[in-house]
């Protein structure tokens, strides 16, 4: 058995977030974590599966929480606790009709995590059996 792939997160700015939306905040283009969920998509789109991706991300505010979401010192500070974290990547995670990429915790918010896609009608079935062999 091969050990897991490890990423560092990291994003582009402080102040980098999704256009329209004050809870996430953006990954740095050209990191090896981003690279990868880039290759996959592409892979994922060559072998025929219809999903929904935004720019690659983690959330760190939840949208009901809009103090929060509002206040850039939460913000920073939540995404400090995961600048440079070292990550291993799992491709056994799911979050409703997303796959996923945990990330770990962030304090007042709790786990979070980077979606590699999201699949409107739910998630294909056999999901990570296909999906591994896909990426792997």
């Amino acid at each position: 058995m091969q050990p897991p792939l490890r990423f560092h997160v990291e994003f582009t700015s402080p102040n980098a977030r999704i256009p329209g939306e004050r809870c996430s905040k953006l990954l740095k283009p050209g990191t090896p974590l981003f690279d990868w969920i880039f290759a996959a998509r592409v892979k994922l789109a060559q072998a025929g599966y219809r999903f929904d991706a935004r720019p690659p991300h983690i959330e760190v505010v939840n949208s009901s929480d809009k103090s929060s979401a509002n206040n850039e010192d939460v913000v920073r500070a939540r995404c400090g606790e995961l600048e440079m974290r070292l990550i291993d990547l799992r491709l056994d995670r799911i979050a409703g009709r997303a796959l996923i990429i945990p990330t770990g915790p962030v304090s007042g918010y709790g786990e979070t995590h980077s979606t590699i896609a999201y699949f409107r009608q739910g998630l294909p079935d056999p999901v990570f059996e296909t999906i591994t062999k896909l990426l792997s």
